[in-house]
């Protein structure tokens, strides 16, 4: 795994602004001679016997580095202040430092962290060129927005973030998983560690905070004074102690004290900040830098501000994959070493079916001693929950099938090298995600599952066909929430979404999917399928706006010789769905009450010779069940959902 190496010499060297400072020794040195016509065949003469000395001089690297620090800045030739043996010696002690730095580089604090909001990826890139960016992570954060983190200096590995509800995580850079570890209420904008005391701070609606990782605990500081309602954003702390923020209403940059929470002006930022803000300090550099979202370009973007006047220099935008990049927060952490065992990459699920699932992944040329592959819940973390089903393959090996799952449930899909011995196991490839086909007599959830929202940008197909051909799906929706006229879902009689439509008849949304599908709080359906084949196809959409619970649904398949819905004249049951009794009410006598699960087998019958009755299911699994009723000669089939 390749990782970042920064160039930031150059880069400070260019911000502290070098170039200005040799034009004004050259000005000074200039005006010195207009003044005193002798100085410059002095000056000269004097650097010519500097030199023959120096050639006839045997210094050490010592002394030759305090003449280079006490000579300082200076223009003209190296020649006037040290022989060419001396250069020689110079370039060497300096290219074998150089070495030393490439060498040790690897465990040096130059890669900046940050979340992607938009992918929700937890990213890196090096400080001098944010548009080559790297992921190392998934967040687990996709109902709310994860507005700040930062790395610990004492363990530059690991970081912590939290989101605008106060869900609080650590993450390891290495491995890419987050933990979660509690619950601060309130909406936090941005923290960062002082690496003087390691106390992290963090803001949250105007006002400072400290924060303690370990007690998940918040202590306030002070309000941010006059600015604390024009939404500061963003938090960095100096290496000295000093804290800064800027505030999106004026755009003024402010140093904070940390013990007061007093901010003082110091300068305009430059730039339109709007939307999540983040900021970093650099202690290699001694900088603080921006993670912005600057409003008049809509992009996000990668400054570094002048501690002095407030005013903040773009380096560059920051890029992803995302057709928006948004980067709520930024931190510096240690850029990490080549792996001895490489991860496997483009790893992928197909043939999905209601209990299997294919695996495959390209060959890493390291996995001398092949690989493990691991199917998990969904969101479950590999490093402390145990797989649903794992298994492992030789070397050269880069398939395998994952079976035992169960049906219409979301999972998530990991595989990791074996190097041997030697060389041990890669981090984990993943998470891919899939879910299971719905089967007749299940449930058939969106990607969240039971238990989680539904994800963002989706476009999700599932086809739900019965075990024999022609026998009609019904798929009935117990709960359903979808962002109202934002995201939507499609259903389509038959075994694709170029079977007929069952339109809701809901126009175009506001995000540009198209007319016809659901959305919002009331549970659509039921829809039987008439295709012959007896399937239906749903089709999800939704947009980056938002995500809701989404839905559960029974998925039941009307078996041969049990009739269609049919209604006897008089009859009536209630209530509907239930999870006990239902009371039966006949103008006739009901004579029959037979109750078949939806693989046609009778799990409950009664004889009868009355008006009125109760039937107790209680006993019954959750799910779709079918009543048959007769009634003076009569038959009538019903559904009765078991809650």
């Amino acid at each position: 795994m390749k990782k970042l190496f920064t160039l930031t010499l150059v880069f400070v060297a260019l911000f502290l602004g070098v170039n200005a400072q040799q034009n004004s020794l050259a000005n000074e040195r200039t005006e010195k001679r207009i003044q005193n016509p002798e100085l410059s065949s002095a000056e000269s003469s004097t650097n010519s016997i500097n030199i023959e000395a120096q050639k006839e001089s045997t210094a050490t690297i010592q002394e030759l580095l305090t003449r280079r620090a006490n000579i300082g800045k200076q223009l003209g030739p190296v020649s006037a202040h040290f022989s060419k043996e001396e250069q020689q010696m110079l370039k060497s002690y300096f290219n074998t430092q150089q070495a030393d730095i490439s060498a040790t580089s690897a465990n040096s604090l130059t890669t900046v962290y940050a979340i992607d909001n938009p992918s929700k990826e937890l990213i890196g890139f090096d400080p001098t060129d944010p548009e080559n960016t790297e992921v190392f992570g998934n967040s687990p954060i996709t109902v709310n927005f994860e507005d700040a983190g930062a790395i610990d200096p004492n363990n530059p590995t690991t970081g912590y973030v939290i989101d605008d509800w106060g869900e609080f995580y650590s993450f390891d850079v290495e491995t890419g998983f987050y933990t979660y570890l509690g619950n601060m209420y309130g909406w936090w904008l941005d923290m960062e560690f002082d690496r003087t005391t390691g106390i992290l701070y963090a803001l949250s609606e105007g006002k400072l905070y400290i924060i303690d990782p370990v007690a998940v605990t918040a202590t306030e500081v002070g309000t941010l004074g006059a600015i604390a309602d024009n939404f500061p954003a963003a938090l960095a702390i100096d290496g000295n102690g000093v804290g800064y923020t800027y505030e999106m209403v004026n755009l003024g940059f402010y140093s904070i004290d940390l013990e007061t929470a007093a901010v003082t002006y110091i300068g305009d930022v430059g730039f339109t900040a709007n939307y999540s803000q983040g900021m970093a300090y650099d202690p290699t550099t001694d900088m603080v830098y921006m993670s912005a979202f600057n409003d008049d370009l809509f992009s996000a973007e990668w400054r570094v501000v002048d501690l002095e006047t407030g005013m903040s220099t773009l380096i560059g935008p920051i890029v992803t994959p995302a057709e928006i990049t948004q980067v709520a927060w930024a931190s510096f952490g240690e850029t990490l070493e080549e792996p001895t065992c490489p991860r496997p990459s483009n790893l992928a699920v197909s043939n999905i079916t209601s209990s299997s699932v294919d695996v495959s992944w390209d060959a890493e040329p390291a996995a001398s001693s092949g690989y493990i592959w691991s199917i998990f819940k969904l969101g479950e973390n590999p490093l402390t929950n145990d797989p649903v089903v794992s298994g492992t393959v030789a070397a050269g090996t880069t398939t395998a099938t994952a079976t035992a799952l169960t049906d219409g449930l979301p999972y998530d899909c990991y595989v990791r090298a074996d190097c041997g011995e030697a060389n041990g196991l890669s981090q984990f490839t993943g998470p891919v995600r899939f879910s299971t086909l719905p089967t007749c007599g299940g449930k058939f959830y969106d990607a969240g599952g039971p238990s989680e929202n539904y994800f963002s940008n989706a476009n999700e197909t599932t086809v739900i066909s019965p075990q024999i051909e022609g026998d009609p799906v019904t798929v009935t929706f117990t709960l359903f929430d979808l962002e109202d006229e934002f995201d939507a879902l499609y259903v389509y009689d038959g075994p694709d979404a170029n079977s007929p439509m069952i339109s809701s008849g809901n126009p175009e949304t506001f995000s540009g999917f198209p007319a016809g599908g659901y959305y919002g709080i009331e549970n659509p359906g039921p829809f039987t399928s008439t295709h012959p084949s007896g399937a239906l196809t749903f089709v999800f959409l939704s947009s980056d706006l938002g995500v809701y619970p989404g839905w559960e649904a029974d998925v039941s398949c009307t078996p041969v010789g049990i009739a269609d819905e049919t209604q006897i004249e008089g009859f009536s049951f209630y209530p509907n769905p239930t999870d006990g009794i239902l009371d039966l009410k006949s103008i006739d006598n009901i004579e029959q009450i037979s109750l078949f699960n939806v693989l046609g087998q009778i799990v409950i019958t009664q004889q009868l010779d009355a008006t009125g009755s109760q039937l107790d299911i209680s006993s019954l699994n959750t799910g779709t069940y079918f009543m048959q009723v007769t009634a003076n000669g009569k038959l009538g089939t019903y559904r009765v959902i078991k809650q």
